[in-house]
């Protein structure tokens, strides 16, 4: 079966995607590969979801995927925590000791740096 075929697939945790759906086998497992197309500023991309992640999948024409791609406005990527992936100003700031306590032997006093 060669024929293209679009879907609109909903994916565990509310999240909805469309685009061109292709079986793809990789890692010894086969997933679903959504191949979306580029819409306004955002770029074509490419997302695999494996089976299990998948609630269902809504085959469609071209046309309407298209337009869903549209109305989803799936972004090709998230970035989590974007704020702690600032460069720090100076090399300095990253100097954070030795965790293992060679050079301060009550490390295990310093205070938390994780939030």
């Amino acid at each position: 079966m060669n024929e293209e075929r679009w879907a609109i697939v909903e994916i565990m945790g509310h999240t909805k995607i469309a685009g061109r759906i292709t079986e793809v086998t990789q890692y010894g497992s086969t997933f679903a590969r959504v191949d979306v197309p580029a819409m306004g500023d955002e770029p074509a991309f490419t997302r695999d979801f494996g089976g299990g992640a998948i609630y269902s999948i809504t085959y469609v024409i071209k046309e309407i995927a298209m337009r869903a791609a549209e109305l989803l406005q799936v972004a090709p990527i998230t970035v989590y925590g974007a704020d702690r992936l600032a460069a720090p100003r100076d090399i300095k700031e990253l100097e954070l000791g030795d965790p293992y306590g060679e050079d301060d032997p009550d490390w295990r006093s310093a205070p938390d740096l994780v939030d």
